[in-house]
């Protein structure tokens, strides 16, 4: 799925990039980890409720609108889950930082897309602005892939844009940041109803890459 006015992509001044299932392939990843958690909770079967958590925080996540009036959205879950799951507060962070912040980074570098890489690459030579906004950190996910390079990275946690996509504040901030028109700013990420509706939203055009890898390999190319 395209909203790509302009003829190639070098006629635009800023790239923004989704980062989980743009600049890697999401599910392969996320079926490694969920077998590397079947695994660990068969030996720690008395802890097997941790599992029920991971899938609620990951749910109740998916589904949330965050108000622009929260200091942190994401601490508003993680209380929801204490008191549904009568668990502390840190040990519910510190569960869900482990296996959804910390566990997958090793293998992100094995499931990126190396031609979107490649193409990234070309792209900041030839002086375009580089961009990672996600709804999820993103700084050691960029240390992960080892050969992106960035101008800026923006993720919900930071405070100016505190909300998930595909809610618009967060992309306003970030064209705010780049002091740049919207018909110079493409989004490219791997949802229309996340990163097209976000860049919809504020009438800046975006390609939504297929989840197929020869499908998006041919995206990739028809790009340049």
């Amino acid at each position: 799925m395209r909203k790509f006015k302009k003829g190639k992509i070098f006629d635009y001044n800023c790239i923004i990039l989704d980062m989980d299932g743009t600049l890697y392939y999401q599910f392969p990843l996320r079926v490694c980890i969920v077998f590397m958690i079947l695994c660990h909770y068969i030996l720690h079967l008395t802890k097997i409720k941790e599992v029920f958590i991971l899938w609620k925080f990951r749910k109740l996540r998916e589904n949330y609108i965050a108000s622009i009036n929260k200091d942190d959205f994401e601490e508003e879950l993680y209380k929801k889950l204490s008191e549904y799951y009568h668990e502390s507060l840190e040990s519910i962070k510190k569960l869900i930082d482990y296996w959804i912040n910390e566990r997958p980074l090793p293998l992100i570098y094995f499931f990126r897309d190396r031609k979107l890489i490649k193409a990234i690459q070309k792209l900041k030579m030839n002086g375009i602005k580089i961009i990672v906004y996600s709804d999820y950190p993103v700084e050691k996910k960029i240390s992960a892939l080892k050969t992106l390079y960035v101008d800026y990275q923006f993720c919900a946690h930071d405070k100016n844009i505190n909300c998930l996509k595909p809610d618009i504040q967060g992309i306003k901030y970030i064209i705010d940041v780049l002091r740049e028109s919207i018909e110079n700013i493409l989004f490219i990420g791997d949802r229309y109803i996340k990163d097209g509706k976000c860049a919809a939203g504020v009438g800046m055009d975006y390609i939504i890459l297929s989840r197929n890898p020869f499908l998006r390999a041919f995206q990739i190319f028809s790009m340049f």
